[in-house]
């Protein structure tokens, strides 16, 4: 952004602001569309290989109305993996992306089931 469009922008904050709201909210599709390649792009995240599915590739479950189905990759090989939904992905993630550890919690949950 130049300095002087930057500068307006600072000026008009708010007009700027109603202006994003109205525009999203009539795109709503095509934005998140758009954010969602510019910000897999931008850090480096493969492309899918696969159209995203009705639901995660893990659980089976269909995503929440606020979120999408997640593109998983291998962290070390930034190959693509599946589709998944919040809470798979983010499962995966806190155990870091290990089999081991995914391993060691379904033994833990097998030890003692209720």
């Amino acid at each position: 952004m130049t300095p002087t469009r930057r500068a307006w922008v600072e000026r008009n904050r708010e007009r700027v602001r109603e202006y994003t709201r109205k525009h999203r909210a009539k795109n709503l599709d095509a934005h998140r569309t758009q954010t969602r390649e510019h910000w897999r792009s931008k850090r480096g995240c493969p492309a899918p290989t696969r159209p995203v599915p009705e639901l995660c590739e893990c659980c089976g479950r269909l995503p929440s109305e606020k979120r999408v189905l997640a593109l998983d990759h291998c962290h070390e090989t930034g190959k693509f993996r599946g589709w998944l939904c919040h809470r798979c992905n983010t499962a995966l993630g806190l155990l870091g992306d290990s089999i081991e550890k995914v391993k060691l919690a379904l033994a833990y949950l097998e030890r003692d089931q209720c």
